[in-house]
């Protein structure tokens, strides 16, 4: 996963080309009137314009043409909507997670057979500092978290992970174990969570605002519980499904 880029998506913005070329067009021409006014003077040695007007004209043809091509290279190499997506999600191959999991719960391959395992993921925004809401309305973040839920013959068990997407930064990752007797209920949902999108400038303009999701929850006779943000609706509507059968049939059993 190239961090670099993926901190790009969140600089992109709707604008950012048409700055871009707006700004350039306005560069370029500056600097060649800037050559070619050196250019007079050192042929005739007398020119209209001052040394300092010279130098003013020079720093903004500069930091105009700088700023276009910063914002030309954002557009251009920033990935899309899909592109970020397909980047967060092959992070952690899913061969790879199901190891990690398989060795973190201390179970093997055979002992997970009942159905095949579920992987649920999603944006989280609580703790992330970037936020997006790409052309398709939905919301994005820079930090990602990924469930893994194996299921054996008497209980299922969770493994979690959560890790930023714009750099090398692994945020932690947890187990949960729960007896199917003991879980009340597998449901998806949409939230909604206040989240800081902006923090202005120099802490002023500070702007918050409700962003909404789909997110997969798993509640227990005892009030815990395991919520993630999902990103697959369908996939994830098509996973209860089956572990609500495979609850119903471990219940009646």
């Amino acid at each position: 996963m190239s961090y670099w880029r993926n901190r790009l998506y969140f600089v992109k913005n709707t604008y950012s080309t048409i700055l871009g070329l707006v700004f350039l067009l306005i560069g370029i021409p500056i600097l060649y009137s800037i050559y070619n006014n050196s250019t007079f003077m050192l042929i005739y040695g007398s020119n209209s314009r001052t040394s300092d007007d010279l130098f003013f004209d020079s720093v903004l043809a500069l930091s105009l043409t700088i700023l276009g091509l910063y914002f030309l290279i954002t557009a251009f190499l920033a990935p899309t909507d899909a592109g970020y997506d397909a980047a967060v999600e092959n992070h952690i191959p899913a061969y790879e997670l199901f190891d990690y999991a398989l060795e973190k719960l201390g179970l093997d391959e055979t002992e997970v057979q009942e159905i095949d395992p579920v992987v649920l993921g999603g944006y989280e925004f609580i703790g992330a500092d970037k936020f997006k809401q790409g052309r398709d309305g939905k919301w994005r973040s820079n930090v990602y978290e990924i469930v893994m839920l194996l299921f054996t013959q008497n209980e299922l068990h969770a493994y979690t992970v959560r890790f930023m997407t714009t750099e090398d930064l692994f945020l932690g990752e947890g187990t949960d174990t729960y007896f199917y007797k003991d879980i009340v209920s597998v449901s998806t949902a949409s939230t909604s969570e206040k989240v800081v999108t902006s923090n202005g400038f120099f802490g002023f303009f500070r702007r918050e605002r409700y962003v909404n999701s789909e997110a997969f929850k798993l509640t227990t006779k005892g009030g815990t519980s395991i919520t993630v943000h999902i990103r697959d609706t369908s996939y994830a509507e098509q996973s209860v499904k089956a572990m609500r059968a495979l609850l119903r049939e471990k219940k009646q059993a």
